[in-house]
């Protein structure tokens, strides 16, 4: 899963605008027989950058999400489960 992850995930990640802040993994070794967790924390530059990952399309105009769905879904077998945030800047207080 980190593999296909950092090799077709990551790119079209950035593709879309998102700046890969961070990746982790718990527990910190290297035991692949062991289950493990990976973080990974991703940013966008704003809310509208937020929505243009979301929405956004292949070179060929085609809905992207129907691709990011089909990556998940072949990560399927090797996953446990899968969370993912949205977080926000919180206002200044005044």
């Amino acid at each position: 899963a980190r593999i296909a992850y950092r090799a077709h995930y990551m790119p079209a990640a950035q593709k879309r605008g998102m700046v890969l802040e961070g990746a982790w993994q718990h527990p910190p070794m290297q035991d692949f027989d062991v289950p493990t967790t990976l973080y990974f924390l991703w940013s966008v530059e704003d809310v509208s950058g937020w929505w243009a990952q979301r929405m956004s399309r292949l070179a060929d105009g085609r809905d992207e999400r129907f691709a990011k769905l089909a990556f998940w879904q072949e990560l399927a077998p090797m996953t446990l489960s899968r969370r993912r945030r949205m977080l926000s800047d919180q206002p200044e207080e005044g």
